[in-house]
């Protein structure tokens, strides 16, 4: 199988990335769910104890704080109790 490089492709279709400002920011808190969907991308459930962790809470609350471009906040996940 020929996999083309990704760089060489865009350039030879004369396109380019261009990142766009951040307005929604979706945070995850956590692998536990009372629930455990087939379709589920993070695959949760009620058997699942990762959480996010001090650092990256804090982390997140300095980027919130300090965006000017963040208009909505997605939070999914959960913790248990």
């Amino acid at each position: 199988m020929n996999i083309k490089n990704f760089e060489l492709s865009l350039k030879e279709a004369e396109k380019k990335l261009v990142r766009n400002k951040l307005s929604t920011l979706q945070i995850n808190i956590g692998k536990f769910c009372n629930l455990a969907c087939h379709h589920c991308h993070v695959e949760a459930g009620p058997l699942r104890p990762e959480r996010m962790d001090e650092k990256t809470a804090k982390r997140l609350i300095q980027l919130i704080v300090t965006s000017k471009d963040i208009k909505t906040i997605d939070l999914t996940g959960g913790l248990q109790s």
